[in-house]
């Protein structure tokens, strides 16, 4: 099995929860994904975009660093 796990970390201007189109991504915001096995870092990118390819682990923790 193949999961995908992506996002977007952004600055909620109006603390809305959702990310409206005149907010803007964190650039180089740091994402660890903990699994039951490993850890594994991502970095957002210019957008705020982050994406984790995950293959057979049921049990994921998802931190964010700024």
């Amino acid at each position: 099995k193949k999961m995908i796990i992506w996002g977007y970390v952004f600055n909620d201007i109006n603390k809305n929860e959702a990310f409206d189109n005149f907010e803007h991504g964190i650039i180089g915001a740091t994402i660890t994904l903990r699994t039951n096995y490993s850890s594994f870092k991502s970095i957002s990118d210019s957008s705020g975009y982050y994406e984790f390819i995950i293959y057979n682990n049921p049990c994921i923790d998802l931190c964010f660093r700024l």
